[in-house]
């Protein structure tokens, strides 16, 4: 039973802070909501996303409500179990809800991330494993007067290899040298491999869907990995990749391009992030590579590659 008394506690985040100046975000991170079903190439999966989720404060506020946070999140949840709400939507509904409940903040913002996994066969014997990668949902809403803005983001983050160019080619000048150029162009020359990691997150269009995404990315490393690998197997991932070696700088760029020729009507305005990292096997520090842009940023720098 509460306490009848308990009304007369002051709202001590509502007063005003000894210091008036504004907070840019303040969150709940690393909540898990229910277990969510999500199909993905045909798999009906079921997934336990982790949520971040931001408001902005003012100056003249001393602190969030962080239950009022939390309500947001459940409240939208239960919205999306009720109405069938697309978990690629969950992000933006969470995002809106906030604003509602924190009526002080003008801004939100919303991250969601589960891991997944999709079918894949070994490119020679074809048998089926399990390949994990991360679902990433983002949103924003921003209050215009009596209206709110949500702008809502898809992305997945995949592992794959990167193997690199320059040794490769190094390796193709020592051969030739000590055999006297004897060396075929298209021989499969060795060179340092390393397990990268893509990341790629798009404001969203319709139809737009996670696994087109997926396989952006790991088309533009230089293979992907597969977990259960006969020995065949092994060795044909090895020769694809020596066969398209990739800086982190290569597949950035390439993962820029191939998501503009799978989504041609995406708006100029769309914002695109890209990233990239190897951790290096032959070195103690790793590598990475970022694309931060608007599609028509990116357009507009290939069509000027092209005219170059």
């Amino acid at each position: 039973m509460v306490d009848k008394g308990l009304h007369k506690i002051p709202d001590v985040q509502a007063g005003r802070p000894l210091i008036p100046m504004p907070i840019t975000w303040v969150s709940l991170k690393d909540v898990k909501i229910p277990s969510v079903d999500f199909v993905v190439n045909g798999m009906k999966l079921t997934l336990v996303p982790v949520v971040e989720a931001s408001v902005n404060l003012p100056a003249n506020q001393r602190g969030i409500h962080a239950s009022r946070t939390y309500e947001a999140i459940i409240t939208a949840v239960n919205q999306a179990n009720r109405t069938g709400i697309k978990l690629e939507e969950l992000a933006g509904v969470i995002a809106e809800e906030l604003i509602r409940k924190h009526h002080y903040s003008t801004k939100s913002r919303v991250r969601i991330k589960s891991e997944a996994y999709f079918r894949e066969r070994a490119p020679v014997t074809s048998a089926v494993s399990y390949e994990v990668f991360q679902i990433i949902l983002e949103a924003t809403a921003s209050k215009l007067d009596d209206d709110i803005d949500v702008k809502r983001f898809l992305g997945a983050r995949v592992t794959g290899l990167t193997a690199c160019p320059c040794a490769k080619e190094m390796v193709r000048e020592i051969y030739r040298s000590v055999s006297n150029g004897g060396i075929a162009e298209d021989a499969p020359l060795a060179t340092h491999m390393q397990r990268s990691y893509g990341t790629i997150l798009v404001e969203a269009i319709d139809n737009m869907k996670v696994m087109d995404l997926v396989s952006i990315m790991r088309g533009s490393l230089s293979a992907g990995t597969v977990e259960l690998l006969k020995r065949e197997d092994e060795a044909r991932i090895v020769l694809n990749a020596l066969e398209k070696t990739r800086f982190v700088e290569d597949a950035a760029r390439e993962a820029a391009a191939k998501l503009l020729q799978q989504y041609p009507t995406m708006p100029d305005s769309n914002r695109i992030f890209i990233k990239v990292e190897a951790l290096e096997s032959i070195h103690n520090h790793n590598l990475v590579a970022v694309i931060r842009a608007s599609a028509g940023e990116i357009r507009n720098q290939m069509t000027r590659g092209l005219e170059a």
